[in-house]
């Protein structure tokens, strides 16, 4: 059947008195029926077929259409990658070949020869060809694409297949006859002359940066250059000057596209070389050092823009790319960008008074590019130099010059963060800042919010202590109370500054001191208040942009309930506070829950995930006052558990997760619906269809409803035990590495049931001594555990984290018949331990050691 149908395609194809819009489709339809049956048993598996598709299709690689010969070349290329493995494509090769080298030929079945390579070359893996043909094809590349070849869209059609062939051709690279003359090649089409083209040029080009990335160790006969000689081979025939070339291209080029892949090129040349001085890669040529003060001021010169105009932030034009380079050439060669580009900022920002807003804005950005390359110590002088004149330009008329000014003010306080421990340069930065927020541009203004982020974070101190006050505790209020008033009229269009906005709340909340504390409870109700009513309202018309704004404030207010629950004085002094908060949070949310019933898209998925995190938040921070939503909250809870269709699997994680939080932090308030609980979570288990990831999760969640309910968990023992027991006889195959990782998750997940069920039921003498019958054989099995190597970090902290709950709740007798010397012997011996296991491991050690 399948056989009849190519042949019958075949012939439609190549039926020359039809539409051409018939002939392309049924070459598609061939096409896509050979790329789905691509093996022995497709189409191509019968020998006559084959024959039969071959001699009607390879004569029409010189049909005359161009759009029929373009859908032939395709075609073609997918045959070709059929049965190239198979060794049976050397009629196509030759075909192929021939029609690019025989002179007869005319040009629009040489250009679609050559396109047909690029296609085999872009879809195949390099082993597949054998040597002859890669230099056959290699050949015929060269033929199309030589400097005697008058046809430019043949040459251009020849240099975008060497594109695709040049991880094909490391043989001939290898060779140096071969590589001087590929390299010619490419270097000639890039050449501007009176029969070239800019698309060829800029071809060239991209071919040029293709041969840096894949062939940097064989570069340096061709990086010759009038301001270094490193050739070592004096009979170098033809006079090939990489680095001029790409230097012209950046400096003298008129078209914006070669400009931007010579910029392109020797960024590359820095990523690569930056590699290889971090991983001390052999060979290392240095080129970017060794040209570096060629480079710098030709960066410089394209970083100057031309037109007073903001452009949109997806747009990378030259002068961006200019700066990405210029950064990417200090971290290659560090220190030694600074004095050359010094001196450049000298000319055209601090010694001169009467320049342009374009070269200010240069040389501004400049600075701040080369930041994150030198060492910290060698920054410090220029950066106290430079400081005070980019405050000075954050107030400058120009909105160019005040957009780089904070751009780089955020970068200084990025890499150098030492500047920050200067009382008065941080006040001025503070005010730099706050006069920010307030500019007219919106890029000033989101720039600003982001070196408030970086501001707060390091100027940061402990994450798990608070301390009364620090550098940022006197610009702390005024700068929330401004970040408030920006939020306040804010427009749903403007959505990715106020995402910084909110961002900026959230990092000043997490990094600030206690001093912050007046602050909250100042700005707190108004904050509340406007986004209660106002996001509110546009959640519920549906406005998408408002969808994603509230995200974002739940992120900012569950990061401030995360800083109350921090510490208990910290908590007790805003208490009073968050109680009113959370009962307009809590009406708000549930609002976004019952819209979420109606309302089933990616968008309002995302939404209620965060809005639940914030609830999660919120149960962990004000604790027993969250009590009087809890019968509100668990039917959301149950919803989200429920297997739906499309469900994203992570919202059902989240349910788990607020169970987990309610039965350990308001356990009186999660009994009344602790039969519901282990109804969910047992039903998670019995769900094949469920995703993998909620297995470990839900049973390690019983052991929280165990701990909860405490000695009323005894009627569910039994059934827990004999879960307990199925998961338990889990075995991975040790080649199949996800499912290790699944099985030892399960198996952490095991004894942290287990050990909310100790500690539960432990509450109680006589549900203690019921449950003691099913501990000596769960012992048992952790000690089969233990004596296998194959451990998680993860489930080390568990095993040890039970012996010390074991210790505290079994009688001795006990311990002694199931915890022997060799168990904790064999924990401690040749396993690699973090900090945090060895903590534990300390802990449960000093339980069990007297015993």
């Amino acid at each position: 059947m399948q056989s009849n149908y190519a042949v019958m395609i075949c012939h439609i194809i190549a039926n020359q008195q039809l539409q051409d819009s018939v002939r392309m489709s049924a070459g598609l339809a061939l096409k896509n029926s050979l790329a789905k049956s691509h093996s022995c048993i497709g189409i191509l598996a019968d020998q006559q077929t084959k024959h039969v598709i071959k001699t009607n299709i390879l004569p029409l690689l010189a049909t005359k259409p161009r759009n029929v010969a373009n859908i032939i070349s395709q075609l073609v290329a997918t045959m070709a990658k059929i049965d190239i493995p198979l060794g049976d494509a050397d009629d196509i090769v030759t075909t192929l070949v021939d029609n690019i080298t025989k002179r007869h030929h005319p040009s629009n079945v040489k250009q679609v020869a050559l396109q047909t390579i690029g296609y085999m070359c872009e879809s195949m893996q390099s082993g597949l060809l054998s040597t002859d043909q890669k230099n056959a094809l290699l050949t015929a590349i060269i033929d199309g694409s030589r400097k005697e070849q008058l046809d430019v869209e043949v040459k251009l059609a020849a240099i975008k297949a060497l594109y695709n062939s040049l991880e094909f051709i490391r043989g001939n690279f290898e060779i140096s006859v071969e590589r001087d003359f590929i390299i010619k090649v490419i270097c000639d089409a890039a050449t501007p002359n009176t029969s070239s083209t800019t698309e060829l040029q800029v071809a060239a080009y991209e071919c040029l940066n293709r041969v840096a990335s894949l062939y940097y160790e064989k570069l340096e006969d061709y990086m010759t250059s009038i301001l270094y000689n490193v050739s070592k081979r004096k009979s170098h025939s033809c006079r090939i000057n990489i680095s001029q070339m790409t230097l012209n291209g950046m400096s003298q080029a008129s078209d914006p596209s070669i400009v931007l892949l010579s910029i392109e090129f020797w960024s590359t040349i820095c990523d690569i070389e930056i590699t290889r001085k971090k991983e001390n890669m052999t060979p290392m040529f240095s080129f970017a050092d060794k040209l570096m003060i060629s480079i710098i001021p030709t960066l410089f010169k394209l970083m100057i823009k031309k037109h007073d105009k903001l452009e949109d932030d997806d747009e990378w034009d030259i002068p961006q790319a200019a700066s990405n380079c210029l950064s990417l050439l200090a971290s290659c060669c560090k220190e030694l960008v600074v004095p050359p580009l010094i001196r450049l900022i000298d000319e055209n920002l601090l010694t001169t008074n009467h320049v342009s807003w374009n070269q200010k804005e240069a040389a501004i950005i400049a600075f701040g590019s080369i930041l994150n390359g030198p060492s910290k110590i060698k920054m410090k002088p220029p950066i106290e130099q430079i400081l005070p004149t980019v405050l000075a330009c954050t107030k400058d008329p120009n909105v160019h010059v005040r957009l780089a000014a904070i751009w780089t003010l955020t970068e200084i306080i990025k890499e150098s963060s030492r500047v920050l421990d200067q009382p008065a340069a941080l006040h001025d930065i503070m005010s730099a800042i706050k006069d920010g927020l307030g500019d007219p541009s919106q890029k000033v203004r989101h720039t600003a919010c982001i070196a408030i982020i970086h501001c707060a974070e390091r100027l940061k101190f402990s994450p798990n202590r608070l301390i009364d006050t620090g550098p940022l505790s006197k610009y702390t209020h005024s700068i929330i109370l401004c970040l408030l008033d920006k939020s306040r009229t804010f427009d749903l269009q403007d959505d990715p500054y106020m995402q910084t906005v909110y961002e900026a709340i959230a990092a000043v909340v997490k990094h600030s001191t206690k001093c912050i504390n007046e602050g909250l409870r100042s700005c707190g109700g108004a904050y509340y208040r406007q986004h209660n009513s106002t996001i509110r309202d546009s959640i519920l018309g549906r406005n998408a942009d408002a969808k994603y704004l509230f995200r974002e404030w739940c992120d900012t207010v569950a990061v401030e309930l995360d800083r109350c629950a921090l510490g208990r004085c910290h908590y007790l002094l805003l208490s009073d506070k968050i109680s009113v908060y959370s009962d307009r949070i809590m009406q708000l949310f549930f609002s976004i829950l019952q819209l979420s019933q109606h309302e089933c898209n990616t968008s309002m998925s995302v939404l209620v995930e965060d809005v639940f995190l914030l609830a999660s938040a919120m149960i962990v921070s004000i604790g027993p006052q969250f009590e009087c939503f809890v019968d509100e909250l668990v039917p959301h809870v149950a919803n989200l558990m429920l297997p739906l269709p499309n469900q994203d699997y992570r919202l059902c994680l989240l349910g788990i997760g607020i169970i987990s939080d309610l039965c350990s932090t308001i356990p009186s308030a999660a009994k009344p619906h602790a039969t519901l609980f282990m109804q969910l979570l047992l039903d998670n288990l019995g769900n094949d269809d469920l995703h993998r990831d909620l297995k470990p999760t839900s049973l390690s969640c019983f052991g929280d409803v165990a701990h909860a309910l405490g000695p009323e968990f005894l009627p569910f023992v039994n059934t827990m035990m004999m879960i307990i027991q199925q998961a338990g006889n889990m075995q991975a195959d040790q080649n199949d590495q996800d499912m290790v990782v699944y099985v030892d998750a399960i198996r952490v997940a095991m004894i942290e049931a287990f050990v909310g069920m100790l500690q539960g039921l432990g509450q109680d003498p006589y549900t203690q001594n019921v449950f003691l019958s099913h501990v000596n054989g769960f012992m048992l099995f952790v000690n089969s555990l233990v004596k296998d190597s194959a451990r998680s970090d993860a489930l080390n902290q568990a095993i040890f984290g039970l012996l010390g709950i074991y210790g505290n709740q079994v009688p001795i007798s006990m311990l002694e018949s199931v915890l022997h010397d060799l168990m904790i012997g064999n924990l401690k011996g040749g396993i690699y331990f973090s900090n945090r296991t060895k903590e534990i491991a300390q802990w449960a050690q000093k339980i069990i050691a007297p015993h």
